[in-house]
């Protein structure tokens, strides 16, 4: 009705009636799912209270608060001229509600207006402990992810608690959401998963310094994994853009032995200390079944027939010995990290 009236006579906000009433009416269904099932459900709210009374129990006072709201919400779907007020006033019943989902949402939409900021906390924060009381953890971590990305420290804390969880509970071969990233989880031991990156490395990905991330080394034609651009890349700045301050936390630091190649190679290569890593041939032979059905040739890390080339593992998923050189694209960088699930 106020959407007609405006079209006839303009005046403040009357483009957003429409839109405003349709949000009531969908959140007024929402707390109708909240009043008990009894033999009169069908009866609207503006029954009187002597029938009621009449036909049925004494309601407990957290349903008649909800009945009340209800119709303020029908009421209130008739008055958004004043659109910023109107959705302020919304949210705060939606709050006291329990709808913290539309309560967030709500003032999200309002911005700087009054306390809004703050409320959008405070309410994604209820929010999210609900989804975590009913064991919806991914969409817990996602609010909770949203709300770090705010600047809200309780909220990043609580995101890798259950980023932690999670993972702990995800089965090998399946995926987890670990940082910006989708990882398949690899191998569990101790408290700590071994995460394989689901999307290999492409050169599109922004890089710093214009590297490839699609080969292994640009710089010269001969590399180890110590010496390798695709190591500094990986534990610079793929690892500080991947991953947040609280997360780095629990990426583990691994002494990695890099073996000869065991067709070609004379000597092993120097022990390094890295966080984030591709595989080598020792690892490859122990997990390529568990990445056998990704269709492309992996790069490993242990050099190939001499040091301008390195091992990989090609789309039969088999492992070629002799190498794939060093400075050119056609085969893929998979990032591999252990996090530990235990640390507080």
């Amino acid at each position: 009705l106020m959407a007609k009236m405006g079209q006839e006579e303009p005046f403040e906000g009357w483009e957003r009636c429409e839109e405003l009433a349709a949000e009531c009416k969908a959140k007024a269904e929402e707390l109708k799912q909240k009043l008990p099932a009894d033999a009169n459900q069908s009866r609207t709210v503006m029954t009187s209270a002597k029938e009621r009374q009449g036909n049925q129990p004494k309601k407990k006072s957290k349903d008649k608060l909800v009945v009340a709201i209800l119709a303020v919400l029908v009421v209130v779907a008739g008055i958004c001229y004043k659109v910023t007020p109107t959705r302020y006033g919304i949210a705060g019943l939606e709050a006291k509600a329990g709808l913290h989902r539309y309560a967030m949402e709500s003032y999200a939409v309002l911005g700087d207006y009054k306390s809004s900021k703050e409320k959008v906390h405070t309410e994604g924060m209820l929010y999210a402990a609900d989804l975590v009381e009913k064991q919806e953890l991914g969409t817990a971590r996602r609010v909770y992810s949203h709300l770090a990305d705010l600047g809200n420290d309780e909220a990043a804390a609580k995101e890798l608690v259950l980023e932690q969880q999670l993972l702990a509970k995800t089965e090998i071969g399946h995926k987890a959401t670990f940082g910006d990233c989708r990882w398949i989880v690899i191998d569990k031991e101790d408290g700590r998963v071994l995460l394989a990156r689901d999307k290999v490395l492409r050169f599109d990905e922004e890089t710093d310094n214009g590297f490839n991330t699609e080969v292994f080394h640009a710089s010269s034609k001969t590399a180890s994994w110590k010496d390798s651009d695709l190591r500094i890349y990986l534990n610079g700045e793929f690892y500080n853009q991947s991953f947040t301050e609280n997360e780095k936390a629990v990426v583990l630091d691994m002494a990695l032995e890099n073996k000869a190649n065991s067709k070609y190679g004379e000597k092993d290569q120097e022990t390094t200390a890295d966080k984030v890593f591709i595989f080598d041939e020792t690892q490859a032979e122990t997990y390529k079944d568990l990445l056998k059905e990704k269709a492309k040739s992996i790069r490993l890390r242990t050099e190939g027939k001499d040091a301008s080339a390195t091992e990989y593992i090609n789309n039969e998923n088999e492992i070629v010995y002799y190498g794939y050189p060093i400075d050119q694209t056609g085969i893929y960088n998979r990032p591999v990290i252990w996090v530990d699930t235990q640390a507080k």
